[in-house]
């Protein structure tokens, strides 16, 4: 009767353990700086050669990460990547699921004195950066979902409310819908602004009515932000709507569903890479360990 009573203890245990731990899978981010080493824009494959890891909140050099080759290789699907980088460009870059996963945020990095790097341009999510922009700018976004285009954890982006900021006050906030870009800070008196193009994006389903819990990758966005001079921009240049052919093109087919990225909800100072989850792997791997501690007790009774 005492180790049924015991059992029964350890299995009610388990079961709030199991119920307690997070159901959603967080997919692994790792991000590093270095500088780019190759692009293959037919196979929108970037090779980075990585100097520095971001690792327990601080940069550390290869030599003393975790990193086994400084080497990596990832797809990425924003284009302007292609049009804008080239061999040797120092960058910033976040990495999904290590490795051989999708680049979902580069950044280039420019030169202001030795002791800064700020960013000079983004493309991906921004709010996977450790770094600042130029001038300290930080974006912060929210991701509206399209709650009739949802696949698991995420649904299609049908818009963004862009934010960016500059000496903890806000420049100017906009909502934008996919392929389209505005200069932010145009009416401002700042020498350097912001021109940002929202591509498109994921949102979170649980922002959707009648959404339950689920397991599923993180929702990422995709976006180019220019960090540039005023005088280089053209009064035309502040609002452009997409074309039809882009419109089109921008439409949730099942290829943007599976490679479409992700959700910005916070500014771009601080995101701390995730350990990887799996839906309820972990847990099960936990439950089996104490169901197995219970069966050696009892025998040993």
């Amino acid at each position: 009767m005492r180790e049924m009573k015991f059992f029964a203890l350890i299995t009610v245990s388990v079961i709030f353990l199991l119920m307690a731990l997070p159901a959603s899978a967080v997919i692994m981010e790792e991000t590093y700086k270095g500088q780019v080493s190759k692009l293959e824009p037919s196979k929108k494959s970037l090779t980075m050669q990585v100097s520095s890891v971001y690792e327990g909140g601080q940069w550390v050099t290869f030599a003393k990460s975790s990193l086994k080759s400084n080497i990596v290789v990832g797809t990425t699907y924003n284009p302007d990547i292609f049009n804008d980088l080239k061999q040797g460009d120092p960058i910033e870059a976040t990495i999904l699921g290590g490795p051989g996963g999708e680049w979902i945020s580069v950044g280039k990095i420019g030169t202001v004195g030795s002791t800064q790097s700020p960013l000079i341009a983004s493309y991906g999510d921004p709010s996977r950066l450790i770094s600042y922009f130029y001038q300290g700018y930080t974006v912060k976004t929210e991701l509206k979902p399209d709650c009739s285009w949802c696949e698991g954890t995420t649904c299609t982006a049908s818009s963004a409310i862009v934010s960016p900021i500059r000496d903890n006050m806000v420049v100017e906030t906009k909502e934008m819908y996919p392929g389209y870009t505005h200069v932010f800070g145009w009416n401002s008196e700042y020498q350097y602004i912001l021109k940002i193009k929202f591509n498109s994006g994921r949102a979170s389903s649980d922002l959707c009515p009648g959404t339950g819990v689920m397991a599923g990758p993180q929702a990422v966005s995709d976006f180019t932000i220019y960090d540039t001079q005023r005088s280089t921009i053209l009064a035309s240049e502040v609002d452009i709507a997409p074309s039809e052919t882009e419109i089109t093109t921008l439409l949730p087919t099942e290829t943007e569903i599976l490679h479409a990225t992700p959700e910005m909800t916070s500014a771009t100072q601080a995101p701390v890479p995730q350990p990887t989850q799996s839906g309820f792997g972990m847990e099960l791997f936990i439950a089996a360990g104490l169901f197995g501690c219970i069966m050696v007790l009892l025998r040993k009774n």
